[in-house]
């Protein structure tokens, strides 16, 4: 007890309104998604439903794709319709998150099965190659996608990408560790790692909400089933053959040390921006500079 923080002693009384915190924020971008035009939607595929939100823009503009990350939704796109008004733009909740299904009698989608159902959402709903926007796993399939399925994309945006093989397995121990942790120290690790310096007040408003996000079977099982094979191989990544915008939130610390230096050799011929004073979702802590790096690479395609 001596090493326990003051707060983690009271923290019990709290834990609640942590908790609740997490569906509040989601439920109150959800309902604004909704009143600014942008349309909730599900489809059937592969024998899942997969909800989506999307809105209609100029068709000349590649339509936009935006992919989520490990233990995240749509939702984290919210901001980017109304700030990149001009494009046709999807964004889905991958199997097993947000309010999609996943496959019957499973706990989790493989990697596979996540390629697969974005490859027919692009396919059957979108129409037409994409320019597809990951963060973190997002970006993850995103290369996935183009490396398998070419004709579905324009091009890629990968922000702050996982899936860089490193040295394997043994790249990502410490990872799972952090994410397997049950205790209150290790969920402000992480968010201190995803985020950099967090405000002690929010770093624990938010620390049982991220226990719980990374704590599902959707998230825990998946990372403990991951297999080296399923990682992003450095000629995976040479041999894409579409335009390329890599932006890297420099205060990331969440990310296997090394996945920056990954895809930067292996991508050498990417548009490559490093965003100082940001972290592992920049999507979040500067949309509208995401958004206008986004909006003026594909001005150029």
């Amino acid at each position: 007890m001596s090493g326990m923080h003051p707060l983690d002693r009271i923290w019990p009384l709290f834990a609640p309104l942590s908790r609740a915190s997490g569906p509040l924020r989601l439920g109150m971008a959800r309902r604004q998604l909704q009143q600014g035009g942008v349309e909730m939607r599900a489809t059937r595929i592969d024998g899942m439903t997969i909800n989506y939100y999307a809105r209609s823009g100029d068709p000349s503009r590649p339509p936009l794709v935006f992919v989520h990350g490990l233990g995240d939704s749509a939702l984290t796109w919210a901001l980017m319709f109304g700030l990149l008004g001009e494009y046709s733009i999807y964004a889905l909740d991958l199997p097993g998150y947000g309010l999609s299904g996943l496959p019957r009698g499973q706990t989790f989608a493989t990697i596979a099965a996540m390629r697969s159902v974005l490859i027919t959402f692009i396919e059957e709903q979108v129409g037409r190659p994409a320019l597809v926007v990951g963060n973190s796993m997002g970006g993850w399939l995103a290369a996935e996608v183009a490396r398998t399925k070419l004709d579905t994309t324009r091009g890629l945006v990968l922000i702050n990408p996982g899936g860089a093989l490193l040295d394997g397995a043994l790249s990502y121990e410490e990872f799972r560790a952090l994410l397997a942790a049950d205790d209150l120290a290790s969920a402000r690790l992480v968010l201190r790692r995803m985020f950099g310096a967090v405000p002690r007040p929010l770093l624990y408003v938010s620390q049982s909400a991220i226990q719980d996000i990374f704590k599902r079977p959707v998230v825990r099982d998946f990372m403990a089933s991951v297999t080296e094979q399923e990682f992003l191989q450095a000629e995976d990544l040479q041999a894409l053959a579409v335009p390329i915008l890599l932006l890297w939130g420099e205060t990331d610390a969440f990310l296997p040390s090394g996945s920056l230096e990954f895809f930067r050799k292996n991508l050498a011929a990417a548009e490559t921006h490093i965003l100082a004073g940001v972290g592992h979702v920049p999507q979040n802590e500067r949309p509208r500079q995401i958004a206008a790096l986004i909006e003026a690479f594909a001005s150029r395609l």
